[in-house]
């Protein structure tokens, strides 16, 4: 009778009370709430309208000229070869300007292909926003460098070597400003000047042909000196009339 009055006398409130209603699960079916998707949604737009920044709202100007090329925009045009900094071409990067420096931190330096190198290309097709501007992104070369601007400086110098990463194209320099905030304050292309091209990196040179070609030529002597030798030297095997025959009878009892 105790037993029977401690899992009766259970307050049905306890049994019976609905569960705590939950942030990410509706109450009525147990589905997860719409509420964390759309906060995660505002948060990535709120993120990506930050991080996409408009050239048209870059507010200063920067000259950004390639004095030790041709200054040309229609071919031919110099050549610089791409390769390891012992044996690759450069490219001198001047940049100078009007502006007020004072609140200038960074300037980065970007490799752009130029419209000759775009054609039929859509992964290299400009877009209005630093970010997604795959015209100025290459899969071997995210940027040139980001160097220092010392404040109040009005003119900046840098020498550029493409390296092996680099694709072979015709090219224009672009030059991105950022204060202490990384907020894009000047901007400048070399494009309306000059174009380059990129010699692209040969990854096998002369000297690996050539020892290849050795190896290759030893390879086939080694295996005719193999095939000589065994013709020549190897015993041959005696005739098998020669050899003692031999009989076997078998006798079945009947």
């Amino acid at each position: 009778a105790n037993l029977f009055f401690f899992f009766t006398s259970t307050p049905p409130a306890i049994l019976l009370s609905p569960p705590a209603p939950s942030l990410f699960f509706s109450q009525k079916s147990q589905t997860m709430s719409p509420l964390p998707l759309l906060l995660l949604l505002a948060l990535t737009s709120t993120m990506h309208a930050h991080a996409a920044t408009l050239y048209a709202d870059i507010p200063g100007v920067i000259d950004v000229a390639t004095p030790s090329v041709d200054q040309t925009t229609t071919a031919p045009f110099s050549e610089i070869q791409a390769g390891a900094p012992s044996e690759a071409g450069n490219v001198t990067i001047a940049l100078s300007t009007e502006e007020d420096t004072a609140d200038w931190s960074t300037v980065t330096l970007r490799l752009c292909y130029a419209p000759i190198s775009q054609v039929d290309r859509k992964w290299r097709s400009t877009k209005d926003n630093v970010q997604g501007n795959t015209q100025c992104k290459q899969p071997g070369l995210k940027k040139i460098a980001t160097i220092p601007w010392e404040s109040g400086t009005n003119t900046l110098e840098y020498t550029f070597q493409p390296s092996e990463n680099v694709a072979e194209a015709v090219y224009f320099i672009e030059a991105l400003v950022q204060n202490a905030n990384e907020t894009y304050v000047a901007k400048g292309f070399s494009g309306q000047k000059a174009f380059f091209q990129v010699i692209g990196w040969e990854a096998v040179d002369a000297g690996l042909i050539t020892a290849a070609a050795v190896l290759s030529a030893l390879s086939w002597a080694s295996l005719g000196i193999y095939f000589i030798k065994d013709y020549l030297f190897t015993k041959k095997p005696t005739s098998m009339s020669n050899s003692p025959s031999f009989s076997m009878t078998t006798s079945l009892k009947s």
